[in-house]
C-alpha cells in the first residue's frame, strides 16, 4: 500500500568489540551502543519512504527521507547526548 501509516522495529546490535555511535539524520541525534550490546530502531509513518544506511568503523548513520525514527532500549526511549 503505497503511503501507508504504520509502525516498524528492528534490533541494531553491536557485534563488535568497540563501541558504536548511531546517528539519526536529519535530526542529529547520536546513541552510542556499546560492545555486544543492543537498541531498537523504530520507524514510524510512512514505510514505503526510503532510509539509507552509511557506515564505517565506528559509526552507523541512518538517513530518514520520510518516516520518524527513535532509538529505544528494551522499549524504553533512549536520550540522544
Amino acid at each position: 500500500m503505497v503511503g501507508a501509516q504504520t509502525r516498524a522495529v528492528h534490533k541494531l546490535t553491536n557485534q563488535s568489540s568497540r563501541p558504536v555511535v548511531v546517528v539519526l539524520e536529519p535530526w542529529g541525534g547520536e546513541y552510542d551502543i556499546d560492545p555486544q550490546q543492543a537498541l531498537e530502531l523504530i520507524i514510524e509513518g510512512r514505510l514505503d519512504a526510503p532510509l539509507e544506511f552509511e557506515m564505517n568503523d565506528s559509526c552507523l548513520t541512518i538517513i530518514s527521507n520520510g518516516p520518524d525514527l527513535a532509538i529505544t532500549r528494551d522499549g524504553k526511549p533512549v536520550a540522544a547526548r
